[in-house]
């Protein structure tokens, strides 16, 4: 779970837009975070295929955790601590 706000301690992942499988490219938005001040939109850090969503919609989660894994050569966990959102 990427930091969305200065104040955010946790969030929400309220929707996949992305499903398992998908295609993605760096930027793209590929869900829904509820936050402490509104509902943002997660951004894919690298491009491939959107392996597995690590988590289900619904689910508060931490600053930091993984909340899904893209298939490239290069590519991290969707968990990073900054975005650009």
């Amino acid at each position: 779970m990427p930091r969305l706000s200065d104040t955010m301690t946790e969030g929400v992942l309220s929707r996949w837009i992305k499903n398992e499988g998908d295609q993605v490219r760096e930027g793209a938005v590929i869900a829904e975070i509820d936050t402490d001040k509104a509902t943002m939109d997660l951004e894919a850090f690298d491009e491939g295929i959107l392996e597995k969503h690590l988590v289900p919609e619904g689910t508060t989660v931490p600053i930091g955790e993984p909340l899904a894994l893209t298939g490239t050569a290069t590519a991290k966990p969707i968990s990073s601590t900054s975005c650009r959102c």
